[in-house]
C-alpha cells in the first residue's frame, strides 16, 4: 500500500515507507491467547530478539522524521535502515524483505480495494 501510494503521490511530495519495528516487548500481548504466549517467551532465540519499547519505535520515528527519508518513500524498512534482501521461506520471525514486499500487481490491486472499500471511484 505504501508502495502504490509512493508510486501515485511522490511527485507531490507525499511519500509512504513500509517497515517492521521488531519483535517488541509491550503490553500487547494482552490480546492474545495467553498459552500462545507462554509458547513464544519459552523460546530463548526469540525472546533474545525482542526490543525495548523504545528500541521498537526508532525505526518509525526515523522513517517520519529523519533527514535521510526526506523526500523518499517507496521502501521496506527494518532496524533503522533499508532492510536487505531475505529468504523467501515463510519464517515469520525472518529478516530482511521478501518477495511480496516489492510487488506493484499486488500493491496496485490493493490500492484500488482500498478505495472500493472506501467508496472512492477510482484514483484520487
Amino acid at each position: 500500500m505504501a508502495n502504490a501510494l509512493d508510486r501515485r503521490y511522490g511527485h507531490k511530495g507525499l511519500h509512504a515507507t513500509s517497515l517492521h519495528p521488531g519483535g517488541t516487548g509491550t503490553n500487547i500481548s494482552r490480546h492474545l491467547d495467553s498459552d500462545f504466549v507462554k509458547h513464544l517467551m519459552s523460546n530463548e532465540v526469540l525472546v533474545k530478539m525482542f526490543k525495548s519499547p523504545k528500541q521498537g519505535a526508532a525505526t518509525t520515528v526515523l522513517a517520519a522524521v529523519g533527514r535521510e527519508w526526506e523526500n523518499k518513500g517507496g521502501k521496506y524498512l527494518e532496524d533503522c535502515e533499508e532492510a536487505k534482501r531475505g529468504e523467501d521461506d515463510n519464517d515469520v520471525f525472518g529478516v530482511g524483505y521478501v518477495r511480496q514486499t516489492y510487488d506493484p500487481e499486488n500493491e496496485d490491486r490493493l490500492w484500488n480495494d482500498s478505495l472500493e472499500i472506501v467508496g472512492i471511484n477510482g484514483d484520487m
